[in-house]
């Protein structure tokens, strides 16, 4: 018989451990799957409270009003300018809104009578669905699949949820910076203010570059759609402004409806739209996106359209819509903790062009 050779003590602690490893795992892994939607809203809370935070200290340096009146003086005259943008320009945008959605319906139909001429074309035509069931489609698609679309009570929780959470974040950030630092080891404490400092620094500047890039675009699409004669350009140029937050795809919902009134004029008019998006993306893309992201951090394309398919699979438009931020914000932090920390690379990072009293200050 041979011998039995029992493990000895240390090798099963080793198995142990391994095992607790690999279950703690699988549950940070499960909770973090059944709390993604509740985590990007407070990373939108987050973005909010930087561009807060950021406009507040850009009023104090002007004015030498304190940080905290300054920060109140800015929500004030956000929720002011909004409360008058409702007032005045919600009549003539719910008329332009009914406007489109009467006008759509007729241009797609002017669509398939054109596509109707060519033999493809008549294939299309035949096996398309009407504009009615298209749109009874849609209404079921909807009404049974809840988490495509939150209801109007979820939006409105969410809003107010990302308000809250931007107001106290950027009223005291000192505090939940700090509350953060504790939570590292002194030693490395410093680093890890750092790392914070440059994932704000890198929002802050996402934010402005989509801020920039919005106006520009908005501005860019409804003038040249008011020059082709295409008709709604005022409601056009803004859904263009508004959409373009989302890159990538953002550009192309605006583009949909652009193109479908431009065909109820002609297929010149048409092509002339396809130009202008075109322009206005290539501008957007190689010269204000460049010159903005020189600040903060290159996103590469694929790995943003990427994180967009799959928040959007897992949560839906807000996915979509805080994939880009977020992504940048991810990579400052793999760039620092990672790739500089354990690889041992060197790399250029926010944290090089933020000065020291700008940083998160480090509890002792």
């Amino acid at each position: 018989m041979p011998p039995n050779h029992e493990p000895t003590a240390p090798f099963k602690r080793r198995v142990l451990s391994g095992a607790m490893i690999v279950i703690a795992l699988i549950v940070v892994l499960y909770f973090l799957w059944q709390a993604v939607y509740v985590l990007l809203l407070i990373f939108a809370g987050i973005l909010l409270a930087v561009l807060l935070r950021s406009l507040a200290e850009l009023v104090h340096g002007g004015t030498r009003l304190p940080v905290g009146w300054s920060l109140a003086l800015v929500c004030f005259t956000l929720l002011g300018g909004l409360a008058l943008i409702v007032w005045l320009g919600a009549p003539p945008l719910s008329a332009q809104l009914d406007e489109l959605s009467d006008q759509l319906p007729a241009s797609i139909e002017n669509l398939k009578g054109r596509l109707a001429q060519y033999r493809w074309g008549r294939w299309f035509v035949e096996n398309a669905p009407t504009t009615q069931q298209f749109a009874e489609r849609t209404q079921r698609v909807l009404l049974r699949s809840p988490g495509a679309l939150m209801s109007a009570f979820n939006v409105i929780v969410a809003v107010i949820t990302i308000a809250f959470i931007g107001v106290y974040l950027a009223a005291e950030p000192q505090l939940y910076t700090s509350g953060v630092l504790r939570l590292v080891p002194k030693l490395h404490r410093e680093h890890a203010a750092r790392v914070l400092g440059s994932v704000r620094y890198t929002l802050q500047w996402w934010l402005i570059g989509q801020g920039i890039t919005m106006v520009v675009i908005g501005v860019l699409t409804a003038t040249g759609l008011w020059l082709i004669g295409v008709p709604l350009w005022f409601l056009l140029g803004l859904l263009a402004a508004l959409f373009n937050f989302i890159p990538n795809f953002g550009p192309f919902v605006s583009y949909v409806p652009s193109v479908l009134l431009a065909l109820s004029i002609g297929p010149a008019a048409a092509i002339w739209v396809t130009v202008l998006f075109i322009l206005a993306q290539s501008l957007e893309g190689y010269l204000l996106t460049p010159l903005v992201q020189r600040k903060a951090v290159l996103l590469p394309p694929a790995l943003t359209i990427t994180t967009q398919v799959l928040l959007g699979i897992l949560v839906g438009v807000l996915g979509v819509m805080l994939s880009a931020p977020l992504t940048a914000a991810v990579l400052v932090v793999v760039k620092m903790l990672y790739v500089e920390e354990v690889l041992g690379d060197e790399m250029h990072t926010p944290d090089e062009k933020i000065p020291r009293s700008k940083l998160p200050k480090v509890p002792r």
